[in-house]
């Protein structure tokens, strides 16, 4: 069937077959009787149509988004508890509600506001909580692949992660600043009648700077969750070995819902099992939210009171 297919393409292949074992399986009888008649073709493949981008930040029902459900809506106000637990919980489903549902709309319309302040008073617009509240952990919730989508691109943004072309935009940018900058010293450093020495380090001095430029476009790869992202979203231990901050979060929320008290007072690198470095309180609060920083630290204390309840304990028996 295969040599008549190579003659006649787009001829129907179960027509094919049943010409065949009426002839004997007479290849060069079936392709000259095909020459005569209008033979059946196979309907042709339609391409596939391009998977069109969805608009996330918009708070409209778009086209191909996919519709809500119990787990995505449940999902919604979880993660906008977790990103802003010192508010009130009025004010985010007040805030869910004005943008329909959608979680990256909320996200974006929470921010503005819980930044709003009283241009008389410079104090916050909607007020704070006296504690935050605890961590509603995600893993609980219904499961939703169209929000764990969306939060991924999401959080995609906020670590900063552009498209090759966008990267490359930025650093010809950076460039073309470095250098007008550099020409403006230059040229006041000519009219003010100052020695080109002095110049010449000026103009270095811009060129460095364009250099530090392309350096901090350059991304690392994280060993845990193998994504790239930019120097400024990497979180080394101190022995210098990276991960992004988004993997020692959920690092830090696994040692936490585990009770293990044992890595929390330990928190070694997560990046190399035989590596003995541990991660600063600096990059811990960068990275990590504050309830769960707080969490954190209460099991800390735990380990440290039994440890000294018991060297009483061996002292006074």
């Amino acid at each position: 069937m295969l040599r008549v297919l190579e003659v006649w393409p787009n001829a129907l292949p179960s027509w094919v077959s049943q010409q065949l074992a009426e002839r004997g399986n007479d290849v060069q009888s079936v392709i000259a009787y095909m020459s005569t008649i209008k033979y059946p073709k196979a309907s042709p493949v339609k391409p596939k149509a391009r998977r069109r981008s969805i608009n996330y930040e918009s708070k409209a029902d778009i086209d191909g988004r996919p519709p809500q459900t119990d787990g995505y809506r449940e999902r919604t106000f979880s993660e906008m508890s977790n990103r802003f637990p010192n508010l009130p919980q009025r004010v985010l489903k007040k805030i869910i509600k004005e943008n329909n549902g959608w979680f990256t709309p909320s996200y974006r319309a929470m921010q503005k506001v819980a930044e709003e302040k009283n241009p008389k008073t410079n104090q916050y617009i909607v007020r704070r909580l006296g504690a935050h509240r605890s961590y509603r952990e995600l893993s609980f919730c219904l499961p939703d692949q169209a929000f764990d989508l969306e939060l991924a691109i999401l959080v995609d943004k906020e670590n900063g992660k552009k498209s090759i072309l966008d990267r490359l935009l930025d650093i010809k940018n950076a460039k073309e600043m470095a250098k007008k900058e550099a020409e403006s010293v230059s040229l006041s450093l000519s009219s003010s009648s100052l020695s080109s020495s002095v110049a010449t380090n000026h103009v270095d001095h811009s060129v460095a700077a364009a250099t530090a430029v392309d350096d901090d476009g350059k991304e690392y790869s994280c060993p845990v969750c193998y994504d790239d992202y930019t120097k400024p979203f990497m979180t080394p231990c101190s022995k210098n070995h990276d991960m992004c901050g988004f993997c020692l979060k959920q690092q830090v929320v696994t040692i936490v819902g585990d009770h293990d008290r044992k890595k929390a007072c330990d928190m070694k690198c997560f990046a190399d099992p035989n590596c003995t470095g541990t991660y600063s309180e600096h990059y811990l609060q960068r990275a990590v939210p504050p309830n769960m920083l707080k969490k954190l630290e209460e099991m800390r204390q735990s380990v440290v009171s039994i440890f000294i309840l018991l060297v009483l304990c061996n002292l006074f028996l």
